[in-house]
């Protein structure tokens, strides 16, 4: 089993600068990395955050067997192509309703396994939003949503200092990718 953890340009050790990228930049990246680990090979994808709309994004084009998302953002279509920065923050300020986010209209089409994973008390991610996730997987194989009880934004961070969470997600975790 092939795998790879990348950080997009701008963050942790790569390249680049964050001002100024784009979603659209973000899924080529993330396109390469899997033709580079996985080439012609199914490839199971795990997003958090603004990495769930990107592994959304990348549905039709990789067909995933399964996907994992963490507290997955979801943007409008006209985000997608804005540089982040001051125009990439309008669009998300002015966005009421994220049901038309491209996201989602992919996510209707996955027929692979999916797992949610989100915090009671993420103060980042609209209710809507996670709604939208739960309910558009409609041919999704299995819907599995683990919630966690007071868990903010930072999930990763909090599961460290939460053993049974930890635990917990994990098992759900590698049940999604071996089923």
């Amino acid at each position: 089993m092939a795998s790879a953890s990348f950080d997009f340009s701008g963050h942790g050790e790569s390249t680049g600068q964050v001002e100024g990228s784009r979603l659209s930049e973000r899924v080529a990246q993330a396109l390469a990395v899997a033709g580079h680990v996985a080439p012609g090979r199914a490839l199971s994808l795990i997003g958090t955050s603004m990495g769930g709309h990107i592994a959304c994004s990348l549905i039709e084009r990789l067909q995933p067997p399964a996907l994992v998302l963490f507290c997955p953002a979801a943007y409008v279509a006209q985000a997608q192509d804005a540089p982040f920065g001051p125009s990439f923050q309008a669009i998300l300020r002015s966005t009421a309703d994220y049901a038309s986010s491209p996201a989602f209209t992919a996510l209707e089409g996955f027929e692979g396994r999916l797992l949610l994973v989100y915090g009671t008390a993420d103060a980042v991610i609209p209710t809507q939003v996670l709604d939208q996730y739960e309910n558009r997987a409609c041919r999704a194989k299995s819907v599995e949503v683990v919630r966690l009880e007071g868990a903010g934004h930072k999930l990763h961070d909090w599961l460290q200092s939460h053993p049974r969470d930890h635990e917990r997600v994990l098992d759900a975790v590698l049940g999604t990718l071996a089923s």
